[in-house]
């Protein structure tokens, strides 16, 4: 990977435990310019080359070239019929934990909503899954995504109750305003290619609708890795599929009124080691994470004692610097 500051050769394989590393998480850590970025793409040239499967959000798009150099995709978010996620998909096999979820996404959204609008949208909610029968007890794993409701199925259903409120107007605006270009329709996001990258770069000009993205993709991609492991277990470790998730300038979903993205990566940062899973989570200080509000600290904690810590302010990487790449 490069040298350390006694110019010995540093050798890295996140794949591999050892007795102060439980897991295959990396947390990388440096300035603007230190090689964050350039670092990982080593990593990644490597884990690919090694038949991993690799899923980049990429909110600066920095990973254009690397993709294309190995024939991947880019899918990119924004105003992109092809890359729309349902918020009304259920991605986990909870219900309960679902509905907690998507009120807590609704109120990231839309903050002026109360606990007075958020308990009647959680009614609604709930009553719409009853109406295309889905319910706690239902087989999740035989619903397509065609099975579940989408938000104009939730407006529709609330506007006969409800007429200029604030819940209605919310919901307008997520389903024939401009959200809705957004949120609004059955999943056509499609995960087919081994090597994605996911430009996020149009959507993070707005943290929170960023953050509501990135919960969406979050989900969708656990999902992903636990179908990984469904399909490894009956194959010997050594044909077993491995799936790699970077999260470049993870700053970005810090903000103390919407941990939901955040959330989400501190649970996958836990459950990433039984599903064959890599997390690589690059930021460019720690105290972007724990110096912005208690809970926020709390998950970044979390997040860092489930993964091994990269500081390029002490490694520097002289090799890589070196090196020349053709991506």
């Amino acid at each position: 990977m490069g040298e350390n500051e006694q110019l010995q050769p540093l050798i890295f394989d996140i794949k591999t435990k050892s007795t102060t590393r439980a897991s295959h998480n990396a947390f990388i850590v440096g300035m603007m310019g230190f090689g964050k970025t350039f670092n990982v793409k080593k990593h990644l040239n490597w884990l690919y080359c090694n038949n991993k499967k690799i899923y980049i959000i990429d909110p600066q798009r920095e990973y254009g070239s690397f993709v294309n150099y190995h024939g991947g995709e880019i899918i990119e978010f924004g105003n992109n019929p092809k890359a729309k996620i349902n918020p009304l998909e259920i991605f986990n096999d909870n219900f309960a934990e679902h509905i907690s979820l998507l009120e807590q996404w609704f109120k990231n959204l839309y903050s002026d909503l109360t606990n007075i609008d958020l308990a009647k949208l959680q009614e609604y909610i709930i009553q719409l899954y009853k109406n295309f029968n889905i319910a706690a007890d239902t087989n999740l794993s035989k619903l397509t995504k065609k099975d579940y409701p989408i938000l104009t199925d939730l407006y529709n259903l609330v506007n006969k109750k409800e007429q200029d409120t604030l819940l209605e107007k919310m919901l307008w605006k997520l389903t024939k305003g401009a959200d809705g270009t957004l949120f609004n329709g059955i999943s056509t996001l499609a995960i087919k290619s081994d090597f994605i990258v996911f430009d996020i770069y149009n959507m993070a000009k707005s943290k929170t609708i960023a953050n509501a993205q990135m919960y969406l993709l979050l989900a969708l991609l656990d999902r992903v890795m636990k179908k990984n492991k469904e399909d490894n277990l009956n194959l010997l470790p050594e044909k077993q599929s491995w799936i790699c998730i970077v999260v470049d300038e993870a700053q970005l979903l810090i903000n103390q009124d919407n941990m939901i993205a955040l959330n989400y990566l501190f649970t996958l940062s836990k459950t990433s080691r039984k599903f064959n899973g890599i997390l690589y989570i690059l930021t460019q200080s720690i105290g972007d994470f724990t110096q912005r509000g208690e809970e926020v600290k709390r998950q970044a904690q979390g997040i860092i004692l489930n993964s091994v810590l990269i500081n390029l302010f002490i490694i520097w990487t002289r090799l890589a610097r070196k090196t020349t790449l053709s991506y």
